[in-house]
This record gives C-alpha cells, structure tokens and sequence, in this order.
C-alpha cells in the first residue's frame, strides 16, 4: 500500500512467479514455496532497492583486470554491456580497450577501435593514436603509416613518439631502409629527436651491419641536444658485435663508463655476447659478469649463457681447453645458485667445453641433466656430445647417445660419423661398418670423415680390396681426401696386392701439399715389402 511498485511487481521478484490476471493459478511446486512465505518476508522483499548499473569507475576498474590477464576479447565486450545500460563509452575507456589490445598484439582490433571513436564523435588525442601506431607496428607497419598519415589529416601533427613506434616497428619486420627514411623526414619536419629515435635508427643501420654510421650517430648526438642513455649504448654494442666488430663493442662499454652511465642487464647481456667473436675477449667476458654482480645485477641465463660460449671459444682444444671446461663447469653451478632457468643453449655450451676439456663422461651426464630436467636436447647438443665421444674413442657411449636420440629425432649424417669414428677408434670395426651400411640405406650422405673411418674400419677387419674401392669411390664422387684419409687407404695397401696404388697415391699427397705422417710411410715400406718392391 502506498507504493507504485504494488504487489505484483514484489511477487516477480520472489522465487514464485506471480501469476497474469485472468490465468488460473498453478499449483507448481514454485508457486507452492512462494505462496509458504510470510508476510514479513514479502514486506522485506517490497522494501529491497534495485540493482543500479555499474558506474563509469567500475568499468574502468574491470579493464584494468583485463588488460593485466590481456583478455581483449573481454575487454571489448564491455561496449556491449555499456551499451544495454544505455551508457555511453568516453575517450578514457577507449584509450584504454586500445591499450589492452596493444599489448595482446591485436593490432587490427585496436584499429577498428579507433575507427569506433570516430563514429561515436569522440576526439582521439595523441596518446590514443600512438597506441594504435605502436600496435600496428609490431605486425601491420603498412597500416602503422596510414594512422600516421590520418593524424596528419585530422590536424593532430604526430609527436616523436608516433613515430618512433612506427619506425621500431618497421625495422623489426625487416624493413630497416624504410625506418631510416620515416625517422630522418620526422627530422626534417622539425620534429625533436629524443634518444628512443636514434636506438631506433641505430638498430636499423644494425640490419645492414653498418657499424661506421651507428659511430657516426653517436657523435652527432650532442649537436642534436640529445644526450645518449643506456638503450642507445646497448644497441650500439650489440649492432658492432654482429657486425664483426666486438673491440668497438668494448670501447662503447668503456665510453658509457666515462659518461657515468650505469649499464643495465641489456648492456652488460649485450657486452657479452660480443666477446665470443674474438678470442682474445674472453677474459673481458668473465670480467663483465663480475661487474655486473659487483653492481647488484642479478646475471640473467643470457649472460651466464655468453660468457660460456666465450670461453670455449677462446680454448678449442688442446690443454689449454681444460681451463675453459673448469670455468664453464663453475659457471653451470652459478645459474643453480641464482635460481634460473637453464635452456638449450646453457647445456650445449656446457657440453661443447667437456668435450674440448677431455670430459667425456661428464658430458654424457649433462645430456641426461638435460632430460631429468625437462630440457629436450637438440641435434646440435646430441652432436657435440657424440663428438667428445669420438674424440676419446668412447664407442659404447656414442652407441647409447645415438639410441637415445633415435627416440626424439631422426638422426643426421654427422651424428652417424661421430658414432662410426668412434667404433673405429675403439677397434669396434663390425659395428663401424654396420652404422656405415644404416647411413647408406638411410639416404645419408657420407663426407670425408665418414669415409676416412670406414675404410680404416675395412683396412683393419681385413678388407683391403672394400678400402681401395671406398677410396676411389670418393676421389670419383669429387671429394677430397684429407691427410687422414690417404694414411687409411695406403695402410689397406700393406698386404702388398695394392702397392702401385699406394705409391700413386702418395704422389698425390705431394702435390696437394699433405705432407705424410711417418705412419704413412711406415704403410708404404710395409705394402712394397709385401709385394716385393725392393727398389721402392
């Protein structure tokens, strides 16, 4: 009584449906509990306020959940909820279902967004366009200009951010001679330059490894006003070490020093990667890791990664090569000190320096660090794990390295080699030749290596005749015996049926310069003694 509301309009919201006016009631077992109810809980029901809509800060506060789960696809439906509570969306909420979609990648949506603000008269400003540039960018650069070009047309002149995002984006996708032209006519249009623009064009000249104009840019900064901070350093050094040029790389590190710049872990990640290009840097290389801890830089997996491949760059082989596999084996146990996550890279390198360090079996154990961990080696980690094997004459481990590949990959002609050197070497001639009829039968080619171990494996089982054939079947096919290789074919020649042939050639080694081992002699005195060539 006394409420608009009335009676019916406070039954339709009771769990009992209330009946129209002229249908009979129904005895449901819904309209039964409503009718059970009390005249209390109906007066209670009467009173209840209605649910309002959202207001324009909730619909904020849930883009924001959005955009930190990058649920764009949510984030756009919100336009339709607004919409059924008759609310009209503002250039906030724009700006950011805009954003959302720029850091999902959904650069087209973020575009239709724009185009929407238009229809409902809303006025882009600048930040608005620079999203959508910026999310354009990273896939769409064609579409990136033409939202360029649309500021231009709406009286909005675009800002250095428009069109460093542009050109950031271009040069990523390859197109680095077009990034060059957009950033120099930004500058001709009198628009200022700030350090982010020459990151830019430096990472650009970078693609064409033009590290002259990236030293270049650096010293015509000060006479543009613009002070270069630690990202334009960073790509500096990283575009002179792919560039072939890791010295410049370390007298930038040193000039930003000068500068009183603090390098931050992009810098130091980029220092190091460029001290594996020259093998007089390692040193360097483990130099910078101490700096970069002595400056309270935790070491990312990349730096621990580059000094790695910087050591066993620097000591291939040799005894030399033991102090490179000491130190990697130390910096391995830094990356379980740190708590990071190994990848493929930290246990191939890892690996590569057992194998030049003569540890074989720790090798062997990395590999099945790898597995426990969850790490799928690839072919080139179960290769440099082969290659310790073979190097050592480990035939029953390159055995079962190449069975336990056999379960993940198909495996490839070197990886065969390094299997069959290995039997070779461990006097496991059968097996060499059974690996080396599998290869075949495979559709694998063989290269020198191959060949040189099998006829060895031939020579030494006995078959003298199947060594010569191999070795004329590779000089036929247009290979070149290796020193290695003419020692093998001439030792199958020592039962003394092939002792012209030996004769011939070693004369070949003379004339390509392969100075014979005394090995091979030993073969040539003992094939012309067998076939009773005195004179030779």
């Amino acid at each position: 009584r006394g409420s608009s509301f009335g009676w019916i309009g406070a039954m339709s919201i009771l769990p009992g449906a209330a009946p129209r006016l002229g249908e009979p009631l129904r005895t449901s077992r819904t309209s039964r509990a409503s009718r059970s109810l009390s005249s209390r809980d109906v007066a209670v029901s009467m009173t209840k306020r209605p649910v309002t809509a959202p207001s324009l800060k909730d619909h904020m506060l849930s883009l924001q959940n959005f955009g930190k789960r990058q649920m764009w696809e949510e984030a756009i439906d919100l336009l339709r909820v607004m919409a059924a509570a008759w609310q009209k969306p503002t250039a906030p909420v724009f700006n950011k279902l805009i954003s959302i979609c720029r850091l999902s990648r959904q650069g087209s949506k973020a575009r239709q967004l724009l185009a929407d603000m238009r229809r409902r008269d809303l006025r882009p400003d600048p930040i608005t366009y620079n999203t959508v540039i910026s999310a354009l960018a990273l896939e769409e650069w064609p579409q990136a200009l033409d939202v360029l070009s649309q500021m231009q047309i709406t009286g909005i002149p675009p800002d250095i951010v428009a069109y460093n995002a542009a050109a950031s984006g271009m040069s990523r996708n390859g197109a680095w001679e077009q990034s060059l032209k957009l950033l120099q006519s930004a500058m001709h249009r009198r628009v200022s330059p700030d350090p982010y623009t020459f990151a830019s064009m430096i990472s650009s000249y970078g693609q064409a490894s033009q590290w002259e104009m990236v030293v270049e840019l650096l010293q015509d900064m000060p006479t543009m006003r613009v002070t270069p901070n630690e990202i334009v350093y960073s790509a500096a050094i990283s575009v002179c070490a792919r560039s072939s040029n890791p010295r410049m790389s370390m007298l930038l590190f040193e000039g930003m020093l000068a500068q009183r710049l603090r390098p931050n872990i992009v810098t130091y990640d980029a220092a190091i990667g460029a001290c594996y290009r020259d093998r007089e840097l390692w040193s360097m290389a483990l130099w910078l890791l101490q700096e970069m801890i002595r400056d309270g830089i935790q070491p990312d997996i990349g730096a621990l990664n580059g000094v790695m491949r910087a050591c066993n760059n620097a000591f291939e082989w040799g005894e030399q090569s033991r102090t490179a596999w000491q130190m990697t084996d130390q910096i391995l146990k830094q990356v379980s000190w740190y708590q990071l996550q190994p990848d493929v890279k930290t246990f191939t390198h890892a690996i590569s320096a057992c194998a030049r360090g003569g540890q074989w079996r720790r090798a062997c154990e990395i590999l099945g660090e790898m597995q426990e961990q969850s790490i799928p080696p690839d072919a080139f980690a179960f290769n440099e794990a082969l290659t310790s094997c073979q190097y050592y004459g480990s035939w029953e481990a390159a055995i079962g390295i190449l069975e336990r590949m056999r379960s993940s990959m198909e495996p490839e002609a070197v990886h065969y080699t390094n299997v069959i050197s290995a039997c070779e070497k461990g006097l496991q001639w059968q097996t060499a030749l059974l690996l080396a009829e599998e290869m075949r039968t495979r559709s694998l080619e063989w290269n020198v290596i191959t060949y040189t171990a099998v006829i060895n494996a031939c020579a030494r089982c006995g078959h003298a005749d199947a060594a010569r054939l191999l070795m004329d079947e590779l000089r036929g096919g247009g290979g070149e015996p290796n020193l290695l290789t003419y020692t093998a074919a001439i030792g199958a020649c020592a039962d003394g049926e092939g002792w012209e042939m030996a004769v011939r050639w070693k004369a070949e080694m003379e004339q390509r310069d392969l100075k014979p081992y005394f090995v091979t002699y030993i073969f040539l005195v003992s094939s012309c003694a067998a076939a009773q060539q005195w004179e030779w």
